[in-house]
C-alpha cells in the first residue's frame, strides 16, 4: 500500500520538510544519498533524514514486494538550493608531489553582483599551492572575484600534494552583502609506481594446540616505496 502526504510520499518513504539551521560548513557529498530496504506490517513506514550538503536535485523512486506481487512508486524530486554557493571541479585522485588543476566555481543566483572574497586552506599542511610552477610557502590562499548576477565565475586553483591518503581543501566563500558559503572536500593522493600484491595462505589446525605460530616471509620488499607496504591477515572457517 503507497501512501501520499502532501505529495511527499515514495512506497511508504515520507518525507517531511522542516526548517533547519545551516551548516557552517558542507562536507557530506554522496552520490547515492538513500538505499535502503525496509520491512512494515502496515505498508507505511516514516523516513526522516537530513539531505546531503550537495547542491543538487535527487531524483527518489521505490517499489515494494510482498508474497501478492509487487508495486512501483512514482518517482518524486527533491531538491536543495541556495541563492550563493561553491563547487570544487577535481579529480577523484591524484599522484605524490603530482601538481593538480582545480577549478572553484562561484555560482551567484542573487539579482545583484556579488563581490566575493574566496579562502582556500590547507589542514596541517597537507599540500603547497602552486603559482605557476613555483611553490607558495603559505597554509592559505586568499582570492578576490566578481560574480555578476544570475552568473558564475571559475577560479583556478594548483596544489601539489606532500602527503598518501585523503588531503582536504577548505574552501570559504563571503560576498560584501553577507552570504556566505564554505565547503569541505577531499581527493585521495596515492604512491607513483605500480601495486604489487603477495599471498600466502595456512592451514590452521587447532586440534591438538591452542596456539598457531607461524612466520610468513615476504619477498622483494626492499624495492618498495617508503611507508607504503601494508598488510592484511584473514582467516575463515574449512567449508567441510
Amino acid at each position: 500500500d503507497i501512501k501520499s502526504h502532501s505529495g511527499n510520499s515514495q512506497n511508504g518513504h515520507i518525507f517531511e520538510t522542516k526548517p533547519v539551521e545551516l551548516k557552517t560548513v558542507r562536507r557530506f557529498f554522496p552520490e547515492v544519498w538513500i538505499n535502503e530496504v525496509k520491512e512494515t506490517t502496515t505498508g507505511e513506514f516514516v523516513y526522516r533524514n537530513l539531505t546531503p550538503d550537495s547542491i543538487t536535485t535527487w531524483s527518489i523512486s521505490g517499489f515494494s514486494i510482498n508474497e501478492a506481487g509487487f508495486a512501483i512508486a512514482e518517482p518524486q524530486k527533491v531538491s536543495v538550493f541556495q541563492n550563493f554557493f561553491i563547487k570544487l571541479e577535481k579529480p577523484n585522485s591524484v599522484k605524490l608531489s603530482e601538481i593538480v588543476n582545480m577549478k572553484v566555481i562561484v555560482y551567484n543566483y542573487m539579482t545583484t553582483e556579488a563581490r566575493t572574497s574566496i579562502r582556500i586552506s590547507s589542514r596541517d599542511g597537507q599540500y603547497n599551492f602552486m603559482n605557476g610552477n613555483k611553490i607558495e610557502n603559505v597554509f592559505s590562499k586568499l582570492i578576490d572575484v566578481r560574480v555578476k548576477g544570475k552568473d558564475k565565475a571559475a577560479i583556478n586553483l594548483r596544489i601539489r600534494p606532500k602527503v598518501t591518503g585523503k588531503i582536504y581543501l577548505n574552501i570559504q566563500a563571503t560576498t560584501n552583502t553577507g552570504e556566505k558559503d564554505v565547503i569541505e572536500d577531499s581527493i585521495e593522493v596515492e604512491y607513483f609506481g605500480k601495486s604489487m600484491y603477495q599471498s600466502k595462505a595456512r592451514m590452521i589446525n587447532l586440534k591438538d594446540s591452542n596456539n598457531f605460530d607461524e612466520t610468513f616471509v615476504f619477498d622483494n620488499l626492499s624495492n618498495a616505496i617508503d611507508n607504503s607496504i601494508t598488510f592484511e591477515v584473514t582467516t575463515s572457517t574449512d567449508a567441510m
